[in-house]
């Protein structure tokens, strides 16, 4: 069925808020049915708002998420910190996904995106 307009802006900003405030993403077992019960609505109605309000699949809000959480973790520890927590990390439940999910978005993997920020600063 379909949403109406201020239904479906509701549910995008309570999305928006979990996202934000909650960092949801980063539960490891988050499927779309456990997110559509945080926002509170059924998961044909959360399948509406991602891929109409956000123009996305539920995978990829997901993974947008926790590949920018990892983006600051990757600024932030030193050398030493093991690319490969990250991934478990931020939410993902295999190294092979937190890397396509990574060069999906950011065009690099994970040790080429610290090797170029490690150079930036300094």
């Amino acid at each position: 069925s379909g949403l109406a307009e201020e239904q479906l802006r509701s549910y995008k900003r309570t999305l928006n808020r979990l996202m934000r405030d909650e960092r949801i993403y980063l539960r490891p077992g988050l499927t779309l049915p456990r997110l559509a019960e945080a926002v509170g609505c059924s998961v044909n109605h959360l399948s509406q708002v991602i891929n109409s309000g956000f123009g996305v699949s539920y995978f990829d809000l997901i993974n947008r998420h926790r590949v920018e959480h990892a983006k600051v973790l990757l600024e932030n520890l030193d050398d030493h910190g093991a690319v490969l927590n990250i991934a478990f990390t931020v939410g993902f439940n295999s190294n092979s996904a937190f890397y396509s999910a990574f060069k999906k978005h950011v065009g690099m993997t994970p040790a080429q995106f610290r090797r170029i920020r490690a150079q930036v600063s300094s």
